[in-house]
């Protein structure tokens, strides 16, 4: 719960939350998006907020800290901004991730929010962001839309190119979290 906690925030502050500005930046995003936008950067800084106060419950309550380690898509996206110095090349790869990142992340809430193994408190914060994140996916895919029809070819072509890599990076394992945890079990 720790780690989950931790990575949801990383994903909020390292993801979502940057391409937010990008898109309402963009002229080609049609107004009511850029609206829908904008609550959806109050409506991720809440998540952020509520997920901080679960890692602070949690950590009070942990008998042994685990070194929290970020997600082979946060890893992943680091890499790719690093590598790219091009700024309109770096806002679309930001962008990309953060589209993915919205649409994809309502499956997994979705079984979270069920689980009997956590604390009724714990699936009542996930269902509560499941519940925010299941119109994000849409108000991502309309932003998205909007950019891919009224930016020029070249642009578009690359948005499309680092939707895929994006989508590749959402969908490996990454194991890096349990090694963290076994660690620190010493297992």
């Amino acid at each position: 719960w720790l780690q989950y906690n931790w990575r949801t925030i990383l994903a909020e502050e390292r993801i979502a939350n940057p391409a937010i500005p990008l898109l309402t930046a963009c002229s080609c995003v049609r107004d009511e998006v850029k609206e829908a936008l904008h609550q959806t950067a109050i409506d991720e800084q809440f998540h952020t907020y509520f997920h901080r106060l679960a890692l602070k419950e949690a950590e009070a309550r942990a008998p042994r800290r685990c070194p929290y380690v970020k997600s082979v898509t946060v890893r992943e996206l680091d890499l790719a901004l690093s590598q790219e110095s091009e700024p309109w090349k770096r806002e679309l790869i930001q962008i990309a991730y953060a589209a993915v990142a919205e649409v994809s992340v309502n499956a997994f809430l979705e079984i979270l929010s069920k689980s009997a193994e956590i604390r009724e408190s714990n699936r009542a914060l996930v269902d509560k962001h499941n519940r925010d994140e299941h119109f994000h996916s849409f108000i991502f895919v309309e932003a998205v839309k909007d950019l891919i029809a009224g930016d020029p070819p070249r642009s578009a072509a690359y948005l499309r190119l680092q939707i895929a890599e994006a989508r590749d990076s959402f969908l490996k394992h990454d194991y890096s979290m349990y090694e963290s945890v076994f660690g620190a079990h010493g297992i």
